[in-house]
């Protein structure tokens, strides 16, 4: 249980985490490098696409990240540090954010976990990080030589066996990933002046072509399928109607 003085520092992070900017000295460590964020509701596949694309291209790195929600059964340890979520692992992190030297942190809005990042989680030239929808837009305005945000969606009837694998029965859990899959497609639909999406399909008949396209959007700046948006509209209407 978190005092309440903690609760209301975490209140206060989360009202700031848009804004925040790292300082000078931390922020000049990411000038030659490329930040690819891959948005995308629950069950779309961003591990799957992310492992493919650096088995294909090595200078392509997954960007990991430390957080106070449990660990998970089957994920990378490397990728993911998991630190307890209390009152003092949560006054370290407060600490970081007030020195200015994290690259960047997110409050996950509905269960109230850290994600975050330091300087040393960015460690290739191009950098490959899965995103909630709500960070988009203040990692955008970090300075990276470029920024890239991809969304990642897939025929409803696919990402609906997708999703039903990952949760077989009714549930809460099932319940809040649907919820967050309903912000992220309603936010990648929204229209942004100041993020410019990239959309991909992830295709099962092709998954080698979802791979390839991401790496030719990042590295060639070649356009994505402006047509898989409508995929994310049939998405959020079954998103909807699931809930």
């Amino acid at each position: 249980m978190l005092s309440n003085e903690t609760k209301k520092k975490l209140g206060e992070i989360q009202a700031t985490e848009t804004t925040y900017l790292p300082s000078e000295d931390v922020a000049r460590s990411l000038h030659d490098k490329v930040l690819v964020m891959l948005v995308g509701p629950v069950a779309i596949g961003k591990s799957f696409v992310i492992d493919q694309i650096i088995r294909t291209d090595p200078e392509f790195k997954p960007v990991p990240v430390f957080t106070t929600r449990d660990s998970r059964a089957g994920e990378d340890p490397e990728l993911f540090r998991t630190q307890p979520h209390t009152d003092e692992s949560l006054a370290e992190i407060f600490d970081a954010i007030d020195q200015k030297t994290l690259i960047q942190y997110t409050v996950h809005p509905t269960t109230g976990r850290i994600y975050g990042t330091v300087a040393g989680d960015y460690n290739a030239p191009y950098n490959l990080l899965a995103t909630l929808s709500g960070a988009v837009e203040p990692r955008a305005k970090l300075p990276f030589a470029a920024s890239h945000t991809v969304c990642l969606v897939a025929r409803p009837e696919v990402w609906r066996l997708w999703l039903n694998k990952r949760y077989p029965e009714n549930s809460a859990e099932r319940t809040k990933r649907i919820e967050e899959a309903i912000i992220c497609l309603r936010w990648a639909l929204e229209d942004k002046p100041h993020v410019n999406i990239s959309w991909v399909e992830n295709n099962i008949q092709t998954p080698e072509r979802t791979i390839e396209d991401i790496i030719n959007i990042v590295k060639y700046n070649q356009q994505g399928d402006v047509s898989a948006r409508k995929y994310a509209a049939q998405m959020l209407e079954l998103a909807i109607n699931e809930k």
